[in-house]
């Protein structure tokens, strides 16, 4: 419900507070460091993003048998993100020079951590294992909710700032999310680095192009199963969404433009938590393409190897089945089907 990067989230008024947890002190050492397990990950390469005050930082590291540690350097806390080598989510934490923190991982469950090494990182995972059921559910109305609990409960925490830029979705009610940010004590979500922490989610959107995908399986608007195999296709475009964020008629129209193209395939894959949701938003606003739904939102076992961190998101995939583009701005998705 990514930073899940990046993710749980990221209109205009998440680029503008995101910063929020980025304090003022400074660490005694000119270094901090990220180590631990991931619980089934094996040997793979990571990433961790960050802002060190002046600019976006893209740090690896490979974890060996699970286990990994990566050096990093800020003089202010900032926000790291974990990620897999395809930018799939694995943690977020906050980090300066000085710390020292140590994370149990679990590479098939992001909802799951256990932190040592700074107040902030031990508050936010103690959130994220109390709420594990709410927010693996990918129900963004009852994530808000748990959330906007949790800043009203600890609103002189970071980590209650914390929780609302990688979870709470502002989309869905912006004045609410201003609301509820205004109970966040001042010197909890400090404004600093906005323009490049922006950079930063920018860059975290964005999928590696190197992701070459099976054919996938999804239920069809009359009830039967249907596969959808990008390679008999030119280009395919999977739009990932819900009845709450779904199309509005600006995207419908500009889909409406390759819907008679046999040479592209448009497939919009709803995110609601059941049949039921989805068939009311389909009976009110019927998107062009072929419309679908899975179980399990974001933590549906057919979508993983997409590894979505946030919706609405929109994937290409060309002929060869290789996603040539992964990201929330539906207009760069349409000039990679051009």
């Amino acid at each position: 419900m990514f930073l899940h990067l990046f993710t749980h989230h990221k209109s205009s008024l998440l680029a503008v507070i995101i910063s929020a947890i980025i304090m003022s002190a400074c660490g005694n050492s000119d270094s901090f460091t990220i180590s631990g397990e991931i619980e089934g990950l094996g040997t793979r390469n990571l990433r961790f993003y960050y802002n060190d005050g002046n600019a976006v930082k893209v740090g690896l590291a490979s974890a060996i048998d699970s286990k990994f540690r990566f050096e990093g350097h800020s003089k202010v806390p900032t926000v790291v993100t974990i990620t897999t080598g395809q930018r799939s989510v694995l943690a977020t934490v906050v980090a300066e020079n000085g710390n020292d923190i140590t994370l149990t991982l679990y590479a098939n469950d992001p909802y799951k951590m256990k932190a040592k090494g700074n107040k902030t990182t031990e508050q936010f995972a103690e959130f994220i294992n109390i709420n594990t059921e709410t927010l693996s559910e990918g129900n963004s109305q009852k994530i808000n909710q748990v959330v906007a609990n949790y800043v009203k409960q600890f609103p002189k925490r970071q980590s209650a700032t914390l929780a609302m830029l990688t979870y709470y979705d502002m989309r869905i009610a912006p004045a609410e999310a201003d609301s509820l940010l205004s109970l966040i004590d001042p010197k909890a979500r400090p404004t600093h680095f906005v323009a490049g922490y922006r950079d930063l989610l920018s860059r975290a959107e964005v999928g590696d192009s190197t992701i070459v995908l099976e054919p996938i399986t999804l239920y069809c608007e009359k009830d039967s199963l249907t596969t959808i195999d990008p390679r008999k296709n030119k280009k395919t475009l999977f739009s990932f969404i819900t009845g709450v964020r779904a199309m509005d008629d600006s995207i419908k129209i500009k889909l409406k433009e390759f819907v008679n193209d046999k040479n592209i395939k448009i497939v919009n894959v709803y995110l609601d938590t059941d049949t039921t949701q989805w068939k009311n938003h389909l009976r009110h606003s019927l998107p062009p393409g072929l419309n679908t739904w899975t179980t399990g939102a974001l933590a549906s076992p057919r979508l993983s190897q997409f590894e979505l961190r946030n919706i609405p998101a929109f994937v290409v995939v060309d002929s060869t089945s290789t996603i040539i583009y992964k990201g929330l701005s539906l207009t760069e998705a349409v000039e990679k089907i051009k």
